[in-house]
This record gives C-alpha cells, sequence and structure tokens, in this order.
C-alpha cells in the first residue's frame, strides 16, 4: 500500500518490460471467448457478439512504480 504526500495526485505506472521479466500480473481465463454473429433482420446487418470472463492478479510489486507525488510517507 503505497501512501504520497498530501496534496499530490499520484498515479500508478506499470513497466511492460518488468512485466515480462518479473510476471508482475497474471491474468487468469474463467471462461474463454465466445464469439457467435447473427443477422439483423430490420436491417439486414451482420452483427458480431462475444463474452468471455477474466482475472487479473498483480504477484509482484517490481512491475509497478508510483509516479506524481515528490515523496512517498509509507510503502508498506
Amino acid at each position: 500500500m503505497w501512501e504520497a504526500e498530501v496534496g499530490a495526485e499520484p498515479f500508478i505506472l506499470m513497466s511492460s518490460e518488468a512485466q515480462r521479466s518479473f510476471g508482475a500480473l497474471r491474468w487468469y481465463d474463467r471462461e474463454d471467448l465466445d464469439i457467435r454473429n447473427y443477422i439483423d433482420e430490420s436491417t439486414r446487418n451482420l452483427e458480431w457478439t462475444g463474452y468471455c470472463r477474466y482475472s487479473i492478479l498483480p504477484v509482484a510489486w517490481q512491475g509497478f512504480i508510483m509516479a506524481g507525488a515528490k515523496k512517498g510517507i509509507t510503502l508498506a
């Protein structure tokens, strides 16, 4: 948990290089992507719909950094 100084507007950056090195985020497909198409009878357009569910789990802090604050108070 990061805390920044009062009045700061911090934001979190994620490095794609660190993501590849450390595997900071893990992606889990809970339900596979299911894509279907159909013809809309009123417009005769081909419509596409898709459905899936996934989860993202942070597992390593090395892929992230807090920016936008001059100093931090704590890193727990």
